[in-house]
């Protein structure tokens, strides 16, 4: 059980984060996802992608 004041790590990133993950520039990133090459969701203006989505992209396994 975690302690009262601590959260639970974040399931979901942003592009910055997820390039990072990914060892991709921001450009290749949004080229992928402009493609819709990689898995990810846009809720408004913003793209966020699943961590654990993308850890299985990588390892080229069905998103």
């Amino acid at each position: 059980m975690l302690p009262a004041n601590s959260l639970p790590a974040p399931v979901a990133c942003d592009r910055v984060e997820a390039a990072q993950l990914l060892g991709l520039s921001l450009a290749t990133l949004d080229r992928l996802v402009k493609a819709n090459k990689l898995p990810h969701r846009k809720i408004g203006r913003r793209v966020l992608f699943h961590k654990a989505t993308l850890e299985r992209w990588l390892q080229g396994e069905p998103a």
